[in-house]
C-alpha cells in the first residue's frame, strides 16, 4: 500500500526543522541562510525524507549572498551530479580552472 502524502509531508517538515536547527549553511552554494531542506537523492529517484538524505539549501527566496535559488537549480539531480564540474562561489572563479579540477 502506498504511503499517504500527508504522512510524507509531516516526516519531511519534521526532518527539515531538525536539520535547519543544526545548520543553515547551504550544501549547494556554501552560504549561510538556508531555509529549506533538499534531498541528496531526490524522492523522484527513490530518496527518502530521512535526515540522512537531507541537506540545507536555499529555496525560492534565493541566497542572500549569491542570489541562487539552489534547491530549484539542483532539480532532480543528486548532490554529486549537481556539483560535478560546477563552480560553487565567486571565490572559485578567482582560483582558476586548475584549482577547481577543470
Amino acid at each position: 500500500m502506498p504511503r499517504r502524502r500527508d504522512v510524507d509531508a509531516y516526516a519531511y517538515r519534521r526532518a527539515r526543522a531538525q536539520l535547519l536547527a543544526h545548520s543553515d549553511v547551504c550544501a549547494l552554494c556554501g552560504h549561510a541562510g538556508a531555509t529549506t531542506a533538499d534531498h541528496d537523492i531526490p524522492v523522484s529517484r527513490g530518496g527518502t525524507h530521512g535526515l540522512d538524505n537531507l541537506v540545507p539549501a536555499h529555496g525560492t527566496e534565493g541566497c542572500p549572498v549569491c542570489g541562487r535559488c539552489c534547491n530549484q537549480e539542483k532539480g532532480d539531480k543528486t548532490l554529486t551530479e549537481f556539483r560535478a564540474g560546477r563552480l560553487n562561489t565567486s571565490v572559485d572563479w578567482y582560483a582558476g580552472p586548475e584549482a577547481n579540477g577543470l
